[in-house]
């Protein structure tokens, strides 16, 4: 004869309580008993997932499926789910009565259906990070970018503020890709900081006027946010930041074995009065000779040949250490 089934162990019974409490839904009952066996998050399935950008970026995208919860009904596995992927809808689910809560979900379109679970997929939304040498931001934009009167001054520190110390680098995270993307783009045509945030105003203000023919554009524009001349400044230093530790990684010969050798082209310049030590660099890189810009340091000493020395001596001692 077969060997009976071993009766499979049940954990605490469905709470008729937590279907409106947690926003749940029953999915599924026992045809014998009519016991709940399976319920789902509603959440998951009107309002998708939440990205919190005041968290570091997950590595992988956040799972799209419909939580649920098979034989398995407990109040901190519904709390942590809520918590993690629907802080906000779930903070203002509770302040609802309970009465606004059995019919909070009533006539709303599943998330899957509406035009943002498309426009709010994939990379513009999630925060990017970026993970910096520490000499390039203590020593370069720290030190080299401000006069040594300014050393601890307001501006310093408002430039040092937008990286994260770690061990033994820094972290910068953009938790907004898309005006990250846009005011970047308008410095490369030569824009000025407060030109950019007048520009911000004006593209939001001017597209925002159409209706349903441009509907899916201005779903995607309800993520441009606001933006000040100060934050414009910071996305400048941050692709500042950024570009000098791609250059960095080209320059070591760990990473690329052609870059083994390059040339330095240095000259002096004048800004509004203000003295500059311009570098460009001829490196090769995958079968392709580069001659690009590489940074232009303030000068604050008197233009001798021993202090333009000095000045590039700095740069590559953190650029190109070995």
């Amino acid at each position: 004869m077969p060997r009976a089934a071993k009766p499979q162990a049940k954990g605490p019974r469905f709470q008729t309580a937590h279907e409106s409490l947690y926003g749940l839904h029953i999915t599924e009952r026992c045809p014998a008993t009519a016991n709940v066996v399976s319920v789902r998050c509603q959440f998951c399935v009107y309002y998708g997932p939440e990205i919190d950008p005041t968290k570091p970026p997950r590595e992988r995208a956040k799972k799209t499926t419909k939580k649920a919860w098979t034989n398995n009904f407990r109040a901190d596995l519904y709390q942590d789910h809520l918590k993690s992927e629907h802080f906000s809808s779930w903070a203002t689910y509770q302040l609802l009565t309970y009465d606004e809560k059995r019919v909070f979900f009533e006539s709303r379109i599943p998330f899957e259906n509406t035009m943002s679970a498309h426009i709010n997929s994939g990379s513009n939304i999630m925060p990017l990070t970026f993970i910096i040498n520490s000499g390039i931001v203590e020593v370069l934009i720290g030190d080299m970018f401000f006069h040594p009167d300014d050393h601890g001054g307001t501006t310093q520190r408002a430039a040092l503020k937008l990286f994260i110390k770690k061990e033994d680098h820094y972290e910068v995270c953009i938790s907004n890709p898309i005006q990250f993307k846009l005011i970047v783009a308008y410095i490369a045509r030569g824009i000025s900081f407060c030109q950019c945030e007048g520009l911000l105003d004006d593209t939001k203000r001017i597209t925002g006027i159409f209706t349903i023919i441009n509907f899916i554009l201005i779903l995607g524009l309800s993520r441009l946010g606001s933006l000040k001349d100060t934050v414009a400044s910071g996305y400048a230093r941050i692709v500042l930041v950024r570009n000098l530790q791609i250059i960095s990684t080209i320059l070591d010969p760990k990473n690329y074995r052609s870059s083994w050798a390059f040339s330095l082209a240095n000259d002096g310049s004048t800004h509004y009065g203000k003295s500059y030590f311009d570098n460009r660099i001829r490196f090769h890189y995958k079968s392709t000779i580069y001659n690009i810009h590489l940074v232009a340091i303030p000068m604050f000493e008197s233009h001798t040949g021993e202090n333009m020395f000095i000045l590039v001596r700095r740069i590559l001692d953190v650029l190109c250490p070995q």
